[in-house]
């Protein structure tokens, strides 16, 4: 529901890019909406708890605690504390002026490749399209056991603003 995640960017398009540097574009059936992870959370939380559910914090390994059998349904928000982190990323937020965008741009999420770092990928997701600007998160991420001197994720997100044409204009 976009009334009830306000600044959520329709999204009309997806974009993959190889690292030749082409892209393959393709239109969504059917719209979809790009948001902040924050401001998703806190929506799936709020609903949660509208729906009478009953938040508990513990430091639990699913299938090892006995509390977790009397559920019928459990959440589990670990995120990257999940298991032992074997990647890293980084990502920024950009705000754009809307009209330094196309239409497509604004609507499109779009994953790169590159040649120089071929288990990683980088990213831009419109974010928060307002009259004014647009949000974009731009990120990369690699395999730590890939990272070496001069082939870092840092390494990653410089060679990926400079080369991508959307980034460099």
């Amino acid at each position: 529901d976009a009334a009830a995640l306000p600044g959520a960017t329709l999204i009309r398009g997806t974009a993959l890019a190889s690292p030749a540097g082409l892209e393959t574009f393709a239109t969504l059936a059917r719209p979809a909406r790009c948001i902040r992870r924050c401001v998703l959370d806190d929506a799936v939380r709020d609903r949660a708890l509208a729906a009478g559910c009953t938040p508990l914090l513990r430091d639990v390994r699913v299938g090892s605690d006995p509390l977790l059998d009397e559920f019928d349904l459990v959440i589990d928000a670990r995120g990257a504390h999940t298991a032992a982190a074997n990647a890293v990323g980084l990502r920024a937020y950009w705000r754009v002026p809307r009209e330094a965008m196309t239409t497509h741009e604004r609507g499109c999420v779009r994953l790169f490749t590159d040649a120089a770092f071929p288990r990683g990928y980088a990213w831009i997701f419109p974010l928060d399209e307002g009259d004014d600007a647009v949000r974009l998160n731009i990120g990369v991420g690699m395999l730590r056991s890939d990272s070496r001197r001069g082939h870092t994720v840092t390494d990653f997100l410089a060679r990926f603003e400079t080369r991508n044409p959307m980034l460099r204009r």
